[in-house]
């Protein structure tokens, strides 16, 4: 069983708040071996479309999320994340570890909560000092 990100990750965030930046080693397949995300730019509503309804299996996944009306910048560094006005990162590697970067604490609660109901293991939290956090699930 692979990672669902609405299911596991994002359950109870509004996602029609946001934009999703999906970037190119993105790998998230429909049942049917197509793509579930091609376009660079979804909005919240369409992301959550698309991810509520279609069956999937999240191999890779590197996913910016911005509020509307944000400035949308390319980040390569936990340092570029923090100095952007991107909200928070999804990041799924090899269908079974995710990294999430969250700034507002309310989302990070909810992640948190999420991770928990669905017995993810090995939860870490980023501080300044270790700048990465892993969850298997």
């Amino acid at each position: 069983m692979g990672i669902y990100i609405k299911r596991d990750i994002l359950k109870n965030i509004n996602l029609e708040n946001y934009v999703f930046e999906i970037n190119d080693d993105n790998e998230i397949w429909m049942e049917n071996d197509k793509q579930l995300l091609i376009e660079n730019i979804i909005n919240g509503e369409d992301f959550n479309k698309l991810i509520s309804k279609n069956p999937y299996y999240a191999i890779f996944a590197n996913i910016h999320i911005y509020k509307k009306g944000s400035k949308i910048n390319k980040i390569k560094t936990y340092e570029e994340f923090l100095d952007s006005e991107c909200e928070f990162i999804i990041l799924i590697i090899d269908g079974i570890d995710v990294c999430v970067y969250v700034k507002d604490k309310e989302i990070l609660n909810k992640i948190e909560l999420n991770a928990k109901q669905n017995k993810f293991k090995n939860i870490k939290y980023i501080t300044d000092k270790n700048n990465n956090v892993t969850m298997e699930g």
